[in-house]
């Protein structure tokens, strides 16, 4: 009691208060009145230092060059897409068309086999020559006695004496016979063959009963036109056939002009 009335005699008489100097110069520089009961002003926030405007110019170019090249790579990815789907519809079509060739290859094969059951037969002997001319039972002639020069092998526009062509056929000749009237592409046909392969004899027969008519010696097969399948078949079979009386015979260095 005596030390306050000391303090308040120490003020009333003009003194200095220590308590209220601290309040006063808390009071003036803002400390203490946050750290009671909440009351008082806060410090105001700090702002975000500004972004220099070439920073911002470049950041920006970058986003675009990226938003590019992910359009760039979808579209890359897409095309890739399209060329593999394209691809794979062209292998299977490439497939599909290969299986259909060699299936039709096969089933004219197997067709041109089954008219081979067609070829007549015939039992003539060889190695009989004699000079002149020879007339023969058949039209075309499949063996028999025949002249002792042979006809070259390959394609001819007109017709060859009987004689001559039927030598070749002893020495293992395949000889394809047809109308004049036969189509022109179908004549093209027949001198390609005799043109690309040996032991082929490619000639126009006017008397004969069929369009083509292919022998060999003692068999001979009629046929439709060059495109029959019968046609393969036969020289297939009887193209230096073992059954000739001399399949080792040469079918050049003969006879090369036509009769016709």
């Amino acid at each position: 009691m005596a030390k306050a009335s000391r303090r308040n005699a120490t003020t009333a008489a003009g003194g200095t208060d220590p308590v209220g100097e601290t309040t006063a110069r808390r009071a003036r520089t803002g400390v203490g009145a946050g750290s009671g009961a909440g009351s008082g002003a806060r410090p105001a926030a700090s702002q975000p230092a500004a972004v220099p405007a070439g920073r911002r110019e470049r950041r920006a170019d970058l986003v675009d060059r990226r938003r590019e090249e992910r359009i760039h790579l979808a579209e890359r990815q897409r095309r890739q897409r399209m060329i593999r789907r394209w691809a794979y519809v062209a292998l299977a079509t490439i497939a599909v068309l290969g299986l259909v060739f060699v299936g039709y290859n096969r089933y004219q094969v197997w067709q041109g086999d089954q008219q081979l059951e067609d070829t007549v037969s015939f039992t003539y002997a060889g190695q009989q020559h004699q000079d002149g001319p020879v007339t023969y039972t058949e039209t075309p002639p499949v063996g028999g006695v025949h002249n002792n020069a042979w006809q070259n092998c390959g394609y001819y526009d007109r017709p060859v004496a009987n004689w001559h062509a039927v030598h070749s056929l002893e020495h293992g000749a395949v000889w394809i016979t047809y109308l004049p009237t036969l189509p022109a592409d179908q004549i093209a046909e027949l001198r390609s063959l005799a043109e690309e392969q040996s032991y082929i004899l490619v000639s126009p027969y006017p008397d004969q009963r069929a369009p083509v008519i292919a022998s060999a010696w003692n068999r001979q097969l009629t046929l439709d036109g060059a495109d029959d399948p019968g046609l393969d078949a036969f020289v297939r079979e009887y193209r230096r056939s073992a059954d000739a009386p001399e399949p080792r015979g040469i079918c050049t260095n003969g006879i090369t002009v036509a009769t016709g």
